[in-house]
């Protein structure tokens, strides 16, 4: 055999070699991208030249598994019992260049502690919340949240928190009783374990 002929048969295998390299990198990076676009997980780029970009938007139901964690937070204990929330998301913005997103929510929170073998109310509060979370390193976080202000400053402080399209539902108030399960069902549930 030649030696050219030789040389030929080594650049073919080398070829044929990257090829099935490159083509088994394109099927796994097709299989990686469709399976992101399933999934609630979100995950940074990963290219090292620029900053991480996290992909929005989020969905919904992400930004209200984070409000029923948090928002227990904006109420205060005054009989050291338990903070139990029933929310409403009237809607939320998403801001691409900052990785924030901005909820506007109806907050119902109530405390419940045990008295005499009794389940008693504590303190509670039922207000429009806006609550600012923000996509760090592939994870939303809560990062705080802003309520309105008392008397005379509520409306105005209405129309500064929320965007105009959500100002009128949110002057009327949200009928608390329409929350399923309501603050005091879950402190049932949760203190007859």
């Amino acid at each position: 055999m030649s030696k050219g002929a030789l040389i030929v048969i080594i650049l073919l295998v080398l070829a044929t070699g990257a090829f099935a390299t490159l083509k088994i990198t394109q099927n796994q990076t097709t299989k990686n991208e469709s399976n992101e676009q399933t999934t609630e997980e979100i995950t940074p780029s990963s290219s090292a030249s620029q900053s991480p970009v996290v992909p929005l938007p989020v969905s919904e139901s992400l930004i209200n598994e984070q409000l029923k964690s948090y928002l227990p937070n904006i109420g205060e204990l005054a009989y050291n019992g338990k903070i139990f929330c029933s929310h409403y998301l009237y809607g939320f913005d998403e801001d691409k260049s900052t990785n924030m997103v901005r909820a506007y929510v109806w907050a119902y929170c109530e405390e419940y502690y045990q008295q005499n073998g009794q389940l008693t109310m504590g303190s509670g509060v039922s207000e429009p919340v806006l609550v600012t979370l923000e996509l760090q390193n592939g994870v939303l976080g809560v990062q705080g949240h802003q309520e309105p202000g008392n008397g005379s400053l509520y409306a105005s402080s209405i129309k500064e928190m929320f965007p105009e399209k959500y100002y009128n539902e949110v002057i009327k108030g949200y009928q608390v009783n329409q929350f399923k399960p309501s603050p005091k069902e879950q402190a049932e549930a949760y203190y007859v374990q």
